[in-house]
């Protein structure tokens, strides 16, 4: 059936791999509107809207996701760099360490966090 959650997030990643960020944000908008709660859909809608630099709504999506899957560290990375591009630095640090919290081993997050830390000052909580 053409509504399932699962073959309109499959239309949405094809997609996003033929670079179509605008119809890939489209379909996992009808992803969401079919479930909810479909964590993946909430996370690669965040990234598609980074793309097309409506960072404004990619934070809201971003902050959904987490609201579902706090415990999920990528979840937190992305919602650190949602937060990061509307310039909410302090929050964004928090996502970050939240992240590293979650999986000590995330280069990225740290990367983006010791960046973070120092730009702010922190110099030595960034080393």
């Amino acid at each position: 059936m053409a509504d399932q959650p699962e073959t309109l997030f499959a239309v949405a990643q094809s997609l996003e791999k033929q670079g179509d960020w605008a119809g890939a944000a489209d379909q996992y908008r009808a992803v969401l509107a079919a479930q909810s709660d479909f964590l993946e859909a909430h996370h690669n809608l965040t990234i598609a809207l980074r793309h097309l630099d409506q960072t404004d709504e990619a934070l809201l999506y971003a902050r959904s996701a987490a609201e579902i899957a706090p415990d999920h560290p990528t979840v937190q990375f992305s919602l650190g760099v949602s937060l990061e591009h509307e310039k909410e630095i302090e929050a964004a640090i928090e996502a970050y360490k939240r992240s590293v919290d979650l999986r000590p081993n995330y280069v990225t997050a740290l990367n983006n966090l010791g960046r973070l830390l120092e730009v702010t000052g922190q110099i030595p909580e960034s080393l």
